[in-house]
């Protein structure tokens, strides 16, 4: 699903630069002021940044398990977990407790 992504922002940006180097010249050279598709660029800028505003679920914070879970649900598909978290947990409980066996310098 990424890569699906990926490749059709890809695919839009050489759209996008594609009308701004070859079409947008001859445009403005032609008609100059009248040239309104700019008036549609910031409509459509404004659209979709109220729609990325108000629309995008808000994923500051949240741990990679918790974003996969705020799309795909309480049954997404999360590897290890479990294990990582025991694991976590067993270490910060023994960095609490000062009991750290092994500590290295970074």
């Amino acid at each position: 699903m990424r890569a699906g992504g990926v490749a059709l922002v890809h695919f839009a940006t050489q759209v996008a630069v594609f009308f701004n180097i070859f079409v947008n010249p001859i445009a403005l050279a032609a008609i100059a002021w009248k040239y309104y598709i700019y008036i549609l660029f910031v409509v459509l800028f404004i659209t979709i940044t109220a729609t990325i505003y108000f629309f995008y679920p808000d994923i500051r914070g949240y741990t990679l398990e918790e974003i996969a879970r705020v799309f795909d649900g309480e049954n997404a598909a999360v590897p290890l977990e479990g294990a990582v978290m025991d694991g976590v947990k067993k270490h910060q409980a023994e960095f609490e407790a000062g009991t750290v066996s092994h500590v290295e310098k970074t």
